[in-house]
């Protein structure tokens, strides 16, 4: 039920975030082409600011101590800015074109339902989730068979969304009378579909992993911001730490350095979808702007292989030199 919930705000936030902007553009067609923007960034902010804050707190009980209280009120005013930003860009938009001030109230009036929802929504699905939930079993790490089927999963996706979308493009492209030397671009597509498709599923195969990260420190998020901090920048912790803390550490590095490498792989994947597209536009003359694009994700990700790479490796680093990790009766004590 909370995944289905969860899913469907994200399938919701998605249209209203796409059609959002076509509403506004309808309702008061943009006199100059660089405002759609303005429509663009004003929706977005107004759509995922409250589907963040509606995730999270779905996800963690920021009601269980003073320092979850205070990162509360941070997302809080977090949220609460973002949706300022948003209708103040929706307004601009207006003011621009010459829209009726029926059309930014409006639009105010909705992010301000999305983010009572956000509210209401993700503390009834954590109290029904806490309500259901059976006991947890004891603390264990992934296993390589386990890692290995994940791995398995996203290379069986692409290997079957090319094959499948190749056949599949290239039979609808030869019933419609396409010349043969037209299918190298059809095949091209289901490329980039196959990229899009394998980074859904490095996405999906770590779904399950996220209660572990929950979990890894007993469900407390002002504990796991503390020691993901650590871990991440490759630090020690505190002398002073209590056993707690060390044992929430490396279950954090554990599973990591796991779910890390897949989000790795989303990005490339993704970008490498981006990236097959926007080639197949350069050669074909379809797009002016695809070769800027390709230099812009090539730039990104310049920025991005490399921190990553240093998280990854900063995370394996701490786990092998970590007294806790070569102690299994450590790992695997209670829940702290």
């Amino acid at each position: 039920m909370k995944t289905l919930t969860l899913v469907l705000s994200v399938l919701i936030a998605t249209v209203l975030a796409v059609g959002g902007p076509l509403l506004l553009v309808v309702a008061a067609p943009p006199a100059e082409a660089w405002t759609i923007i303005l429509a663009t960034v004003g929706m977005s902010f107004l759509v995922y600011g409250p589907l963040a804050l509606g995730s999270l707190l779905a996800f963690w009980d920021l009601d269980r101590d003073h320092g979850s209280r205070r990162l509360r009120r941070r997302w809080l005013l977090t949220v609460g800015l973002t949706e300022v930003a948003g209708v103040a860009s929706v307004v601009a938009y207006a003011v621009v074109n010459g829209a009726s001030a029926w059309l930014p109230a409006v639009v105010a009036a909705a992010g301000a339902v999305l983010t009572a929802g956000a509210l209401f929504v993700g503390p009834a699905l954590l109290r029904r989730d806490l309500a259901t939930r059976p006991e947890l079993p004891e603390w264990m790490p992934l296993t390589p068979a386990q890692i290995r089927r994940k791995i398995v999963t996203v290379a069986a996706t692409f290997a079957a969304f090319l094959v499948l979308g190749t056949v599949t493009i290239v039979l609808v492209a030869v019933a419609a009378g396409m010349s043969t030397g037209d299918l190298g671009g059809v095949v091209v597509v289901a490329l980039a579909l196959a990229f899009f498709a394998a980074g859904a599923a490095s996405v999906i195969v770590t779904l399950s992993l996220n209660r572990a990260l929950r979990e890894s420190a007993g469900g407390d998020l002002t504990l796991l911001r503390k020691v993901s901090k650590v871990v991440l920048r490759g630090q020690e912790l505190d002398p002073d730490a209590d056993a707690g803390e060390r044992i929430a550490a490396t279950r954090f590095a554990q599973v990591s350095s796991v779910v890390l490498p897949f989000q790795f792989a989303y990005i490339v994947l993704l970008y490498a979808g981006i990236a097959t597209q926007q080639l197949q536009q350069l050669t074909a003359g379809d797009s002016p702007y695809a070769l800027a694009l390709l230099i812009g994700l090539v730039v990104v990700l310049a920025v991005i292989v490399p921190l990553m790479t240093k998280k990854i490796t900063r995370v394996r680093r701490w786990l092998r030199s970590d007294a806790v990790a070569a102690r299994p009766d450590a790992v695997s004590a209670g829940r702290s």
